[in-house]
């Protein structure tokens, strides 16, 4: 049997009640004690004799020593009716059981609440949280608080045992496994490969912590949590009366408190159509929609049980409170100091308010959004005279059909020897020249202009740019250029995205050991051609895209919009700004250029 008892607003009303806790979990009895009544109040108040009345205060004592007193009436009133209550489920925080021990002439004895035990636990560790705070966390506890729980619940109804795995949670939690078992400790099972969940050393917090656990291991103690007692329909109970009767309102004072109490232990009992049944006893029709209505709340309520019973759900639950606790604590590093007990009238620095910037997350290329034939191909290639992020582009070419656009761009810093062996492109005398012929060539935002003019005389509504290798080297440079002379906008509003052709190849024709343009053309164009020309790469890509019949399907799989182009190159930048504060870390071999990278991702944006 289970009790548990339960204030309302100011603690002036108490109700309580018993659960057959080993069979149907009903509610089988309740009980009410009030100090209060409207009435008798008001006429106090006038100093006058209170008329003849239905009084709801029937307790002059403090609202402390309700409960022992509701629960032995209770008790009292089931021996009454020829029924022996064995034992009572509650928790230790009043003497009720002393009370019915003393009033009942046969042994009864009490199951504590595992609820309100691992309360209790938490409640006392964190106390000593306090005095260790460097050395215990609140994940510490968490975890003793588990290993406690799974110690009861594991060997339910065997005290021994219970009380040897108890005595060895805080052994284990400071590495020390003589005392462990091997069904559940990893060190045992497998030392080698053991990592402990948490790690303690102090000693002193390891006295007073087995000064905790070891109260629970006294016989006395152990027998009353072996059972693996639960209030938790009580609970259930509790939260049926709060919505009929909430606290918020003075109900205490009034007889519909009694009515309200009553409807929420019909509904414990008979589910949400004990409405249609006080209707019939009334004589009443039960109400087509009243009737509709409880069978859908029932129905509805049995799914949630099921659902909330399943270990899969439990787990989700946990993992989404321990989300939650990390967003928080995060949170407040971030924000610094913002709500505090008389936070106003403290001396605070200006560190202690400053809001730390939110980490910079790596932006998604997108794909692109756009159907079959309602875009078209244009093929683009870029020389430039560096590898470098920030490089020069000295020429732009693009195809569509037989429409060739080329341009070549005036360089604004001096071209890499190896880029210019590798191209021909140079500068002579402030001219650039392609194999040691002077070209005709502009400056870079009037280049990039005459580009964007002639995308926008294509057609098309929508264009898609494919390149050899776009994503890591024309795309970026390409973007970072129209950024620079603030032409990305002019730019996105035509070009949808990019196509790279690099991994649709490599999808497309996977025995090949190459993937290199020049090697695709001779295996499949079986041509050769001038490479590193980017009038002549985008004509053979051309004809490499149409020679191997890529469908629409493989060409979306490999694309990326125009806008997530942008936004990843910003994120570049940012990384570039952050790199130079850390690159003293790489040049000193303190840490590897794989680590620098992680860093870089993982660093917060500085102000």
């Amino acid at each position: 049997m289970a009790e548990e008892g339960k204030w309302t607003k100011i603690q002036l009303k108490i109700w309580s009640r018993k659960y057959d806790w080993s069979f149907n979990r009903k509610l089988i009895d309740l009980d009410l004690r009030s100090t209060d009544c409207r009435i008798c109040s008001y006429w106090e108040g006038k100093g006058k004799e209170q008329p003849k009345h239905n009084c709801t205060r029937n307790w002059y004592g403090t609202s402390k020593a309700m409960e022992p007193d509701v629960g032995l009436s209770l008790v009292q009133n089931i021996e009454e009716k020829g029924c022996t209550v064995a034992n009572v489920i509650m928790d230790d925080d009043t003497t009720t059981i002393a009370r019915i021990r003393s009033q009942i002439d046969h042994e009864v004895d009490k199951w504590s609440d595992m609820g309100h035990t691992r309360v209790q636990l938490g409640n006392k560790l964190y106390k000593i949280k306090e005095k260790y705070k460097k050395d215990f966390t609140a994940d510490d506890i968490a975890h003793l608080q588990k290993c406690f729980m799974y110690a009861i619940q594991s060997h339910k109804n065997d005290p021994k045992s219970i009380v040897e795995n108890i005595s060895a949670i805080i052994p284990h939690s400071f590495n020390c496994h003589n005392q462990c078992n091997e069904s559940w400790c990893k060190y045992l099972q497998n030392p080698d490969k053991y990592r402990p969940t948490i790690q303690l050393n102090n000693p002193n917090l390891k006295v007073e912590l087995e000064s905790i656990f070891m109260k629970y291991v006294e016989e006395k103690n152990v027998n009353k949590l072996a059972p693996c007692g639960s209030t938790k329909d009580n609970e259930s109970f509790n939260n049926m009366v709060a919505h009929k009767a909430p606290k918020n309102k003075h109900f205490c004072a009034s007889e519909s408190l009694e009515s309200r109490v009553m409807c929420a232990a019909a509904q414990k009992n008979l589910n949400f159509d004990y409405i249609t049944h006080i209707n019939e006893e009334c004589g009443l029709s039960p109400g087509k929609h009243t009737t509709k209505t409880s069978k859908n709340l029932t129905r509805k309520r049995k799914l949630q049980n099921t659902l909330k019973g399943t270990t899969e759900f439990k787990r989700k639950k946990i993992l989404k409170l321990n989300v939650q606790r990390q967003k928080q604590i995060v949170g407040e590093v971030r924000e610094g100091v913002t709500y505090q007990t008389a936070v106003d009238i403290q001396p605070t620095s200006a560190a202690d308010i400053t809001m730390i910037s939110a980490p910079i997350t790596l932006p998604i290329l997108n794909s692109i959004n756009v159907d079959d034939g309602a875009y078209a191909r244009v093929f683009f290639d870029l020389e430039t005279s560096s590898l470098a992020m920030d490089c020069d582009i000295l020429q732009i070419s693009a195809i569509y059909n037989d429409n060739l656009f080329n341009q070549y761009v005036t360089p604004t810093k001096s071209i890499n020897k190896y880029a210019s062996e590798v191209t021909g492109l140079t500068v002579s005398h402030n001219f650039l020249c392609y194999n040691g012929h002077r070209v005709d060539s502009c400056l870079p935002q009037q280049a990039l202009q005459n580009f964007i003019f002639w995308l926008q005389n294509i057609p098309s509504h929508k264009l898609i740019l494919f390149g050899h290798n776009c994503r890591r080297f024309d795309m970026p440079r390409l973007v970072n250029t129209l950024q620079q002379y603030h032409l990305a906008p002019s730019f996105s509003e035509k070009v949808s995205g990019f196509t790279d052709t690099l991994p649709l190849f490599r999808t497309k024709f996977p025995d090949l050991k190459s993937h290199k343009q020049e090697q695709l053309a001779q295996t499949i164009l079986k041509s050769t051609y001038n490479a590193h020309n980017a009038s002549d790469d985008v004509k053979i890509l051309q004809k490499l895209i149409n020679a191997s019949d890529t469908s629409h399907e493989e060409v979306i799989a490999h694309s990326f919009c125009t806008e997530s182009c942008i936004e990843l190159c910003k994120h570049s930048k940012l990384s570039a700004i952050r790199y130079t504060s850390l690159k003293q870390l790489l040049q000193d071999k303190i840490v590897s250029s794989v680590i620098l990278k992680k860093l870089l991702t993982l660093l917060l944006q500085r102000r």
